[in-house]
Formats: structure tokens, C-alpha cells, sequence
């Protein structure tokens, strides 16, 4: 059994409703055990958000969110559709607390009698944090030191390892991934400091649609359907969603994976592999069967 812990900038992209939509699927097919959710954002509607979809699923899980006060946190764009999630289920909050990330993720780790898996759909503030974080009343180790004795490994959807891959988001060119970006400095330092397992999953092979699902039955009602529907109208791209089931499923046939190597961050963002028979981290460099994942996931978010 997988234990997961998920850090995601819910709000932004309707992917991450998507990807909790599959992990809540894939927890009920005892395939995994969802140990805490994360959000990276300041935004209060965010963790909200990850709340809600627990109830859908009738699954309740503890909420955490970041402590900074103004990280992605624009009244209008984003949040868009975590904001509309909170209007139209508010009824399902129940008063339920949000804590600090960083103690959560501290508290879990400690917590949990097996290794813990984390998996990142967003940018890498948190993790940054909790890897500097100082020794606490439930552990005597240091940030660093509780990821290296309690974590088995990261997944983390970032990066690109094409030459000359050009980003696209919402219409808008930028200079590298999105979830760097959004925190050079807190990239740069998680990914530096890696000293357990971690494979990325790229900007390139999240460039497949899905949530077509969702929208197969008019009538059908869910808050991942209403996220898709109020941020893209229809399917989006799939970067979350493959980051979930990669974690929860590990390697098969339908990914073609890099050898060992390391990643590196620049100072404008870009990222780069060395590969290295002793490095700790790997890359998804391309999906096989794009149409079998498609359905897979599809099959989930339901």
C-alpha cells in the first residue's frame, strides 16, 4: 500500500481537481492510502476546494495550506473556479479545520509507521519550507532529516527535459514550467537538495486531454465536473492527473522512463538532465498507448 501525501496548487488548473478526483478512485480500490493534502497557495478557497472534493468522496483526510499571505492568492483569474467549488458546496465544509502545511506535513511523517510518498502538483514552496524546517515537539530532526528517515519518494510534476520546448499556459508564452516559476528560488532549492528518489513528470507528456468524461452524462453532478466546466468548459490537459497515477501505480508499460541521473534548475528556470548511474532522480520521457491513458484516466475522475 502507497502512503500518500499530496501538495497541489488547486485553484489554478482544473487538472489538480482531476488528479484528486483519481487518487480518491484509486484510495477506494485499495491501492493507496491518502495520509494528507497540502495546498500551496494563500488562498483560503484552495484547501477549501481539497475539502469538498473529500466529501464527494466520502473520505475525510486532513487539510493543510501554506502560511504565506499573498502567494497566488488574485481575487479574480485564478481561483476561479475554487471560488465557484465553495459557492455552489459550501454546505460540505462542516466548520472542518485547515492547518499549516508545514506542521501537517512535519506531523504526518512522523506519524506514519511505513515510508511516505509525496507528490507535487504545484509549486514547491511547501516542500521548500518543510525541508527547512527546525526540530519540533514531535520530532527531534530537522526538515531535511525527517524526509530522509520517513519518505520513500517524491513524484513531482515540473520541468521539461525537450530541447527548445516552447510553454504555453492559457494562450500566454513563458520562458519555463509553470510550477517553477511560480517560485525559482523554492524550486531550485527543493530540487538541489533531493537526496531520496524522485522522478519528474514534464510539461511535454501532460499535453493530453481528458475530463471528457465528466461531461459524457448531461445530468451527471460532481465538484471536479463543475471545476472543469467553469475552467476550461470541457477537458484540459493531463499534467496532474498522469503525476497521480504515475505515483500510486509506479512504472508499466505505458511509461517510458529515463535512467538515473540528476535535475538541475538555471537561473531563468530551465531545467536540465545529467544522467548519472548514481543519481536519485528520473524522468517520464514520453507516454507509450497515449489513448489507453486517456481512458484510464478518464475512467478515475469519475
Amino acid at each position: 500500500m502507497i502512503n500518500l501525501v499530496i501538495d497541489t496548487d488547486i485553484g489554478n488548473d482544473c487538472d489538480d481537481a482531476g488528479a484528486l478526483a483519481i487518487a480518491h478512485n484509486l484510495a477506494n480500490q485499495s491501492m493507496c492510502d491518502i495520509l494528507a493534502f497540502t495546498s500551496n497557495t494563500s488562498r483560503r478557497d484552495g484547501a477549501q476546494a481539497i475539502q469538498i472534493i473529500n466529501h464527494h468522496y466520502h473520505r475525510t483526510v486532513p487539510v493543510g495550506m501554506t502560511n504565506r499571505t499573498s502567494f497566488l492568492a488574485e481575487e479574480h483569474g485564478y481561483g476561479a473556479y475554487s471560488r465557484g467549488l465553495v459557492s455552489a458546496y459550501g454546505h460540505y465544509l462542516n466548520g472542518q479545520p485547515i492547518e499549516d502545511a508545514v506542521t501537517l506535513l512535519r506531523r504526518t511523517l512522523v506519524a506514519s509507521p511505513t515510508k511516505v510518498r509525496i507528490v507535487c502538483i504545484g509549486p514547491l514552496n511547501n516542500i521548500a519550507d518543510l525541508m527547512r524546517s527546525e526540530a519540533c515537539l514531535e520530532s527531534h530532526l530537522n526538515g531535511r532529516e525527517l524526509i530522509k528517515e520517513k519518505m520513500e519518494s517524491f513524484v513531482i510534476m515540473s520541468g521539461e527535459f525537450q530541447k527548445n520546448r516552447t510553454f504555453v499556459v492559457d494562450g500566454h508564452p513563458m520562458t519555463a514550467e509553470w510550477n517553477i516559476i511560480q517560485d525559482l528560488s523554492s524550486a531550485r532549492y527543493v530540487i538541489s537538495h533531493l537526496d531520496i528518489p524522485a522522478v519528474f513528470i514534464p510539461y511535454s507528456v501532460g499535453l493530453i486531454e481528458t475530463g471528457q468524461s465528466l461531461f459524457d452524462t448531461p445530468n451527471y453532478d460532481s465538484p471536479i465536473k463543475l471545476s472543469y466546466q467553469i475552467h476550461s468548459n470541457g477537458p484540459r490537459y493531463s499534467w496532474d492527473p498522469i503525476t497521480i497515477y504515475y505515483a500510486v501505480m509506479g512504472e508499466s508499460e505505458l511509461f517510458n522512463i529515463s535512467a538515473p541521473g540528476i535535475v538541475s534548475i538555471d537561473q531563468q528556470g530551465i531545467t536540465s538532465f545529467t544522467e548519472d548511474s548514481s543519481g536519485k532522480h528520473r524522468y517520464v520521457r514520453h507516454l507509450n498507448h497515449k489513448q489507453t491513458v486517456i481512458d484510464i484516466l478518464n475512467g478515475l475522475m469519475l
